[in-house]
């Protein structure tokens, strides 16, 4: 009768020697498996924040071309484009790392709005606020990506004044 090797487990079964792995395999898989999930929770960070000022750069980039007929739609437009020239080699793992079964903030509900000018307010905040915090997570592993949301937000900022200035 051939029989292969066997080993001893630490709960006493008798297994095949193929099944055996060091302490140190195991280890090093948990500490991969551990690296993946960090770098998918980055990603959905990255790819919410992402959607997040795509959309809101739309929303008041519309309000300026249909409502507002000023030609300012232009250069947010401009923006909205850099935008997602940064992250175009990304997409595919972007969407990957979405989750929307999970997602909490999906049951949120937000609350209506009175006018064009509390939509424009309240897309022009949520469009700073997605590019600070990708800005952030990027400059974790990829300064230059962070240098150019911080370009883009900052001029942003300068049209969020521009808005404030002529609405008066």
């Amino acid at each position: 009768m051939n029989r292969s090797p066997h080993f001893r487990s630490g709960f006493g079964c008798l297994l095949p020697l193929r099944w055996a792995v060091s302490f140190r395999e195991i280890l090093l898989y948990f500490l991969l498996l551990i690296k993946y999930n960090i770098k998918m929770k980055k990603l959905t960070i990255i790819d919410a924040n992402f959607n997040r000022a795509r959309e809101g750069l739309r929303v008041v980039e519309d309000i300026e071309r249909f409502f507002f007929a000023r030609r300012r739609f232009l250069e947010i437009r401009r923006l909205r484009h850099r935008l997602s020239k940064i992250f175009e080699k990304d997409w595919e793992e972007l969407v990957k790392s979405r989750n929307v079964e999970k997602d909490r903030g999906s049951k949120i509900r937000e609350k209506g709005r009175k006018n064009l000018r509390e939509v424009v307010h309240s897309n022009i905040l949520r469009v700073g606020e997605a590019l600070r915090v990708l800005e952030e997570i990027l400059k974790i592993e990829n300064d230059r990506k962070a240098a150019k949301i911080k370009r883009i937000r900052f001029r942003f900022y300068e049209i969020e004044k521009e808005f404030i200035e002529r609405e008066k």
